[in-house]
């Protein structure tokens, strides 16, 4: 009886690590197309906080992002979770982010589900974020970079009524559509804040490199899998972590910072991303 306890309280203390635990995890990007005043520019991304706690006031979390001393700050989507109506978390982390650095904020599929996210909205953009829901703002620096951003293009009430297939591509469409309303730009680069990194394939048509979420790190990471489940994707999802590459197109999948509360993160720690763009070479072979 006595090992089985001491096992139950290993295994408490471990998946409370697991799901309450913060890593920053490090990524440079680099691409041809970077300004040469943009070298060493450093992007921190957070993403679906889903009204979690990280400490009083959102303190631990506000400690280990202003380590990394970002020049902006991404949050992509899922700040909120559908069922909160007190948004209190969520503001904390807001204020406490936009005190570091300037904030931009996109709103996930979590916020497209709110039926009060006006007042989340209002709420947000008076603690200091930086909306960019489908459009485009150029960011505060030297060099020419394009932040654009877009909304979650399909909330779950629209969703229910239609088929996987039809899903996939009224996304798809609706995504496309968002980005090609945005100002092009030629010179600068493109950074684009989008929630669901299952349309890599689309974001890569508007843009250099794509920060997304969504996917929660797959929720349960084992040795040579890249997550066993993420919502939109399904079981084994190709887009959960990490950079992913196309010529000199990239996405930066963050593994988040909450989840689904039924479903515990394992071996896959709550998660801060730092970019780092730098600048290469035409033809040379990219990071």
């Amino acid at each position: 009886m006595l090992y089985i306890l001491l096992a139950a309280a290993l295994l408490a203390l471990f998946l409370g690590w697991q799901n309450n635990g913060l890593t920053v995890t490090r990524i440079p990007f680099s691409s041809p197309r970077l300004p040469d005043g943009l070298t060493g520019y450093t992007i921190v991304q957070i993403s679906d906080l889903h009204s979690k706690r990280f400490g009083k006031g959102q303190r631990r979390l506000l400690k280990r992002v202003a380590r990394e001393r970002p020049h902006i700050i991404a949050v992509t989507g899922d700040i909120v979770s559908r069922g909160d109506r007190n948004f209190g978390r969520a503001v904390l982390c807001a204020r406490g982010l936009a005190a570091i650095a300037p904030a931009y904020f996109i709103p996930g599929n979590h916020e497209a589900d709110q039926a009060e996210y006006g007042r989340l909205r209002r709420k947000l953009e008076a603690a200091g974020l930086i909306l960019l829901e489908n459009r485009a703002a150029e960011a505060p620096t030297s060099g020419s970079l394009q932040l654009m951003g877009i909304a979650d293009p399909l909330p779950r009430r629209e969703e229910r009524r239609l088929t996987k297939q039809e899903q996939d591509k009224t996304r798809a469409d609706r995504t496309a559509s968002l980005l090609a309303k945005l100002p092009p730009t030629d010179t600068g680069f493109r950074l684009l804040l989008a929630h669901r990194p299952e349309l890599f394939e689309v974001y890569i048509k508007h843009a250099d490199l794509t920060l997304s979420g969504h996917a929660h790190g797959g929720q349960v990471r084992l040795p040579g899998l890249p997550g066993l489940y993420a919502p939109s994707q399904g079981l084994l999802p190709g887009f959960t972590a990490g950079l992913y590459r196309q010529g000199d197109k990239g996405m930066i999948v963050s593994r988040g910072l909450g989840g689904k509360k039924w479903i515990p993160r394992i071996f896959n720690r709550a998660e801060i991303v730092t970019v780092t763009l730098e600048k290469t070479a035409p033809g040379c072979k990219n990071s």
